[in-house]
C-alpha cells in the first residue's frame, strides 16, 4: 500500500502502521502479506492552534497490489471531511481501529536477544527470563527487502535449558556485503514483536564474504564460482523466473 496525502494546512501524517504479516505461497515462492480484510492505520497530527467548528477536508490517492491466482494493481481516490471541535468524539469505526491495534507487533521482547552473522545466516540468540518464557516457535520478518531469504526455511531450536537460537538464511544479494543492523518482526504461534538492533560478529566466525558464496552447492554455487559471467547468467535466470511468475 502507498498513499499520497492532500491535507488541510498545518496537518501532518506519519508512516503506515502495519499488522504482523503472514507467509503466503504464490507460484512456488513465499511472499509476505495479508489475507482477507486488513486495516492499516496512519496517525494524523493537527496543528497546535486550531479553530473550533471549521470544516477540514482530507484527500488521499491510494495504490496497492492484491493477489490470488494472479496479482493485480488497484487504486482509489479517497476523501473525508471532518469538523474540528473542542472534544474528540469516537466514530462508529472506533472498534475497527481498536481491533487493528491488537494485531500490531508488540514493542520489543522481554528477553535478551543478540544477533550475529554466521556463515550464510543471521543468527538470533535469546535467553529466557523470569518475566517471559521463550516461545516454542519463532520466525523473523525483515523490514528491509533483500536481507533474509523468504523462501529458505528458518530453524528455531533450543541450545540449552534457557537459551534458544533462530537461524534465518540471508538473501543472495546480502551475502557479499556486511550486515550492521537488523529491523523487523519476530513472530511466534500467537504473538509478534517489533525488534531492531545491531549485528555483532559471531565468535570464531569470519564475516560473510564472496568466499562463502563460492562454497554454495548445486548449479547456483557453480555459477557463482565462475565469476562475472556466472553471476550475469544467474541474474538472467532469476529475472526470467520473475517474468514467468503470475505477478
Amino acid at each position: 500500500m502507498e498513499i499520497e496525502w492532500e491535507l488541510p494546512d498545518g496537518f501532518t501524517v506519519g508512516e503506515i502502521q502495519w499488522p504482523a504479516p503472514k507467509r503466503i505461497e504464490l507460484g512456488g515462492l513465499i511472499s509476505y502479506g495479508f489475507e482477507d480484510v486488513v486495516t492499516l492505520i496512519v496517525s494524523v497530527r493537527a496543528p497546535e492552534i486550531l479553530e473550533s467548528g471549521i470544516s477540514l477536508p482530507f484527500k488521499a490517492e491510494a495504490s496497492w497490489l492484491i493477489c490470488k491466482e494472479v496479482c493485480l494493481p488497484g487504486d482509489a481516490s479517497l476523501s473525508l471531511e471532518l469538523t474540528s471541535d473542542k472534544e474528540a468524539i469516537k466514530s462508529k469505526n472506533a472498534p475497527l481501529f481498536e481491533a487493528a491495534r491488537k494485531r500490531f507487533p508488540e514493542k520489543g521482547v522481554l528477553w535478551p536477544i543478540t544477533a550475529a552473522v554466521e556463515g550464510k545466516a543471521l543468527i538470533f540468540k535469546m535467553m529466557q527470563t523470569d518475566q517471559q518464557s521463550l516461545p516454542s516457535v519463532l520466525y523473523f520478518y525483515s523490514d528491509e527487502e533483500g536481507v533474509i531469504d523468504p523462501n529458505a526455511e528458518q530453524e528455531f531450536s533450543f541450545i540449552g535449558e534457557n537459551i534458544a537460537q533462530l537461524r534465518a538464511p540471508l538473501a543472495l544479494e546480502q551475502l557479499n556485503q556486511p550486515l550492521d543492523s537488523f529491523s523487523g518482526v519476530l513472530q511466534s504461534a500467537d504473538r509478534s514483536w517489533q525488534v531492531e538492533g545491531s549485528v555483532g560478529s559471531a565468535a570464531n566466525q569470519s564475516p560473510v564474504s564472496m568466499v562463502d558464496m563460492n562454497n554454495s552447492t548445486g548449479i547456483e554455487g557453480f555459477l557463482l564460482s565462475v565469476g562475472l559471467p556466472g553471476w550475469l547468467l544467474l541474474a538472467f535466470i532469476g529475472g526470467l523466473i520473475l517474468n514467468l511468475m503470475p505477478c
